[in-house]
């Protein structure tokens, strides 16, 4: 957990800790010395997570957190902090829905390789073969076609945002109307050259689900990935259901003036609603989670098979140990 230089009231902090607690904290004295018990590590894991997030708080970095903790397939602790909302003064629960930002770029990559593994995607098939009528203008030389691969990597040299349906379009112009708003653009970099992160190249991954499965975005991850996960407090798509659940984050915007300025983050549905429209609580993003750790299993479903998932968490077009797999930062 770290400090910002500005004020940031509400957010989602999901705590992943493999737990070889005697490990973990500090380290291992010359002399073999007598471990705690796991139970007794866990109280004090939990005691340190209450103490770091009580100071958070208490600072004023942030107004609300909740909290999931795993281990060995179950959700051992969960705990909210803080508000979520201050204007209600409403108390943050475990049950509170944050929309969870970029981590939506992950779901719609396993959806994506879901499709690769039935043999309906080839990741590295141009991505206008599946999506008719798809545009954006290369005016490099000689480079190569622009791909799943390379749009869930980060390698496509595709722009960062779309001209309709970002953070600031209250349009809700949709997923297809904000694919189509990219055909005047330009690529900034020649395709698997270079990393550039974008929240375009999930969304026309997305885009490809939708066609390919003849299923609206929400409906397919309904089907084949929060349905499965049981993540039923999850969404792609806000509706009375989920809102009144709903966090009131904020977010940190630059003011003009060189510094930044607190605005209340969007409620409304982003047209890039694959790279950052989810909706989640921690206790459900700890079962995606749980699936990842699992090999791709949930319960008795195969989400995923275990090798796709190792490709997925691959860093990709890079002999770097480190970078961007399939949606996935490694």
């Amino acid at each position: 957990m770290s400090h910002s230089t500005f004020r940031v009231p509400s957010w989602t902090l999901l705590l992943l800790i493999w737990m070889q607690i005697p490990s973990t904290f500090a380290a291992q004295p010359a002399q073999p010395a007598r471990q705690p018990d796991r139970k007794t590590a866990m109280h004090e894991v939990i005691a340190r997570l209450d103490a770091l997030i009580a100071d958070e708080i208490a600072q004023g970095n942030v107004t609300g957190i909740s909290l999931a903790l795993i281990h060995d397939q179950q959700i051992i602790y969960a705990r909210a902090y803080g508000l979520a909302d201050r204007a209600k003064n409403q108390p943050a629960t475990t049950d509170t829905i944050y929309r969870a930002g970029s981590i939506s770029k992950l779901f719609t990559a396993v959806s994506a390789m879901q499709l690769a593994e039935q043999g309906r995607l080839d990741i590295d098939k141009p991505i206008g073969d599946y999506i008719p009528g798809f545009s954006i203008a290369n005016p490099f030389e000689n480079s190569k076609p622009v791909t799943a691969r390379q749009l869930m990597s980060h390698r496509s040299g595709m722009i960062r945002e779309s001209p309709v349906g970002s953070y600031f379009d209250d349009t809700n112009p949709g997923i297809e109307a904000t694919v189509k708003s990219i055909a005047p653009c330009a690529l900034v970099i020649p395709p698997d050259t270079k990393t550039k992160y974008s929240n375009v190249g999930p969304t026309i991954v997305g885009h490809a689900v939708e066609k390919i499965s003849k299923l609206d975005f929400e409906s397919y991850q309904r089907q084949h990935l929060l349905g499965p996960l049981k993540m039923n407090a999850s969404t792609f798509v806000m509706s009375d259901d989920y809102r009144g659940r709903l966090s009131n984050s904020y977010l940190p915007v630059a003011d003009g003036r060189g510094g930044f300025k607190v605005i209340e983050s969007p409620q409304f549905d982003l047209g890039t609603l694959p790279a950052g429209n989810l909706y989640s609580t921690a206790p459900d993003l700890a079962r995606f989670v749980m699936c990842l750790f699992a090999d791709g299993k949930a319960g008795d479903v195969q989400v995923i098979k275990p090798q796709t998932l190792k490709e997925i968490l691959t860093p990709q077009l890079t002999t770097n140990a480190t970078g961007f797999g399939l949606g996935f930062s490694i």
